[in-house]
C-alpha cells in the first residue's frame, strides 16, 4: 500500500499511520520485563547520563507525504 492511502486510511491515529509506515516502536516486555531495544533520546539529565526510553517516532516518515 502506498504511503499516501495508508495516511488517507488513518486521518487521526497518527499513531496508527506511523505503525503502518514503519516510524513507531515500542519495546516489547513480558511481566515488566524489557524484551527489546531501550530507545536513546536527545538530552541529558546530568553529565554523562542520556535519557532513554521504551517508545520511538519518527514523524519523517510521514512528513515526507505532506497534507495537499
Amino acid at each position: 500500500m502506498r504511503a499516501e492511502q495508508i495516511i488517507q486510511n488513518y486521518p487521526f491515529d497518527v499513531l496508527g499511520a506511523l505503525r503502518e509506515l514503519g516510524g513507531y516502536y515500542v519495546c516489547p516486555k513480558n511481566e515488566g520485563r524489557r524484551l527489546g531495544h531501550l530507545v536513546g533520546y536527545a538530552g541529558k539529565y546530568e553529565p554523562g547520563k542520556h535519557y532513554v526510553g521504551d517508545i520511538y517516532a519518527n514523524f519523517a516518515k510521514m512528513e515526507e507525504y505532506p497534507c495537499s
